[in-house]
């Protein structure tokens, strides 16, 4: 796209003079640029501290997505401390004995394009900073390295009016706790690092949703269209370890993995989502500090699959998400309300599998599964929506055996665990550990505390709020790659050995499980409620992203994830 603001700065005149005598907090022209450009992408990038997407190849790459700035290092840092701006400036070309300063965008524009709104008015600041600090300064020079053109940029009353306007407006921006509600449609949202946690499409669908419930019309959420605005898949992948003895290290942007003092394996940095170790797997130093660095956790198990914590680099910036989240846990009706739609989901999803994989499935099971989740989103108090998923889980897994082939070598009566007594269990546990795993890396992703649960007790050491989110991901997940690893014959008893009083995976069937869970993560789905087409991997971030925005208020309630 090629300039216009996304909002209206064609201002009247500023008393500049009551301004500088104001108290204010620091404002960069980079604060300002982001949010002549979108006012909620400055927010969540200054006052909120959101990290930017970069998983998928083709997400970001548009200047005006303004993620980062590639040139701070050779900036010159100078300020106006009477209008509490600073700017750090590119160069200088004088001309004339007068100073122009220069602004570097990365994408060519054509002939006779004028600059965006965002870069003339991050420009006119240096002008007012560089007039401030004794220069003749009447225009800037934005630099287009797509083509090497250069755009002369006048600071005109008109455009100096706009400048003092936006930091006026930066400063009231960064005291206020909330972001400004989100634009559905814009175009320049396709190319946005922000946009998996703005979700402005989504927003605004859920929005009209509600509002035609209320109306009772049913047209009015079908105005909406929902895109996707981040690739369908993240192009970065995990990287599991289990070689007992394994040393994790880093030599420059390159991991690698030695066994025995040999080199195993070697990836990119910039290739990796997240690093799973099992047992006694050493990690040095050197790529922990890597890891965190590029914001890739370090996920910890057992070598049978218990996920015991995680290395992160910080936890999310933005406290009010969390402050949210701990009010709600807090607030029994309110927990009671999310967790609600947690356990019906589960259900619905628990059905759907029973119905797609278990011909002859007894139709009271089916009948009875979809009464138990209408009472789930009706139960009025916890302990009675406890009860209700106690008696749909026995219910399932009652007929959980009819899923599996006749043909199979394993038979399956019950659920049990801790430990597993059987093979079937077995399989089922280091899923769901490595689903808990995932979804504890997407809660703290999107700035939510994983140990804070609605409908799972809050309890030392235990991931409630993960455990919460994987409920309606149980069966579409972890128990469908069961069923096909078991079904196709691809675990056989010999993978399996006693160990005490339970069950045991072999290396080699903890590989072909982690391989197929992976695989699962990786492939598409059609979003049921928004209808793009996005993988697994994606829809976890989704849906923590949906517990964030109801937390925040911009949405009136969690929608489930629940495959037709």
């Amino acid at each position: 796209m090629q300039g216009g603001a996304a909002l209206d700065m064609d201002t009247g005149p500023i008393d500049a003079g009551a301004m500088e005598s104001q108290p204010h907090t620091v404002v960069t022209d980079e604060m300002v640029a982001d949010f002549v450009f979108c006012p909620r992408f400055a927010h969540l990038k200054w006052v909120q501290g959101e990290s930017a997407d970069s998983g998928g190849a083709d997400s970001g790459g548009a200047e005006e997505t303004r993620a980062s700035t590639s040139h701070w290092l050779s900036l010159t840092r100078m300020s106006w401390d009477a209008l509490g701006v600073s700017v750090g400036i590119e160069r200088i070309e004088y001309e004339s004995g007068e100073s122009l300063p220069v602004r570097t965008c990365s994408v060519g524009r054509a002939e006779g394009a004028t600059a965006s709104a965002s870069d003339a008015v991050a420009l006119c600041i240096q002008g007012l900073v560089l007039r401030a600090n004794s220069h003749l300064c009447n225009a800037g020079l934005l630099h287009c390295e797509g083509d090497g053109t250069t755009i002369r940029v006048s600071f005109d009353e008109k455009l100096l009016a706009q400048a003092y306007d936006a930091v006026f407006r930066v400063r009231e921006m960064l005291s206020e706790p909330h972001a400004p509600v989100p634009i559905a449609g814009e175009e320049k949202c396709t190319d946005c690092v922000y946009a998996l946690t703005c979700m402005p499409d989504e927003i605004a669908f859920m929005e009209a949703s509600s509002r035609a419930r209320a109306s009772l019309d049913e047209d009015a959420s079908k105005q909406a269209e929902v895109r996707r605005l981040v690739p369908a898949r993240d192009d970065r992948l995990p990287l599991h370890v289990q070689v007992q003895g394994a040393v994790i290290s880093r030599k420059d942007q390159v991991v690698e993995v030695r066994v025995d003092g040999k080199t195993a394996s070697q990836v990119r940095m910039i290739d990796l989502s997240q690093v799973c170790v099992y047992g006694n797997i050493q990690v040095t130093t050197q790529a922990i500090r890597g890891f965190c660095t590029n914001d890739i956790p370090v996920c910890y198990f057992s070598r049978g699959g218990w996920f015991y914590g995680i290395t992160q680099s910080t936890i999310g910036k933005n406290v009010l998400v969390r402050m949210a989240q701990y009010d709600v846990v807090t607030d029994p009706d309110r927990a009671l309300s999310i967790s609600r739609r947690f356990v019906a989901g589960k259900i619905r999803n628990c059905r759907t599998l029973l119905r797609r994989n278990c011909p002859d499935c007894d139709q009271t099971v089916l009948s009875g599964l979809s009464e138990y989740a209408d009472r789930a989103i009706s139960a009025d108090q916890m302990p009675s929506l406890l009860g209700i998923e106690g008696a749909a889980a026995s219910a399932y897994f009652g007929s959980f055996g009819k899923m599996l082939s006749s043909g199979a070598e394993f038979d399956f009566k019950s659920r049990n665990r801790r430990p597993p007594k059987d093979p079937v269990n077995a399989v089922l546990s280091y899923l769901y550990s490595m689903l808990v795993k995932d979804f504890t890396v997407a809660a703290m992703a999107a700035g939510l505390d994983p140990y804070a649960g609605f409908y799972h007790q809050p309890l030392q050491g235990r991931p409630a709020l993960a455990l919460d989110l994987m409920e309606e991901f149980r069966p579409l997940i972890c128990d469908s790659i069961a069923i096909r690893l078991i079904n196709t014959s691809a675990l056989k008893q010999s993978d399996f050995t006693s160990m005490g009083d339970g069950i045991a995976m072999s290396d080699e069937a903890r590989r072909k499980v982690i391989a197929a869970y992976e695989a699962r993560l990786d492939s598409l789905v059609t979003h049921p409620l928004f209808g793009y087409s996005i993988s697994y991997r994606r829809v976890l971030s989704v849906q923590a992203g949906l517990v964030k925005r109801w937390l925040l208020g911009e949405i009136d309630s969690y929608s489930p994830f629940c495959t037709r």
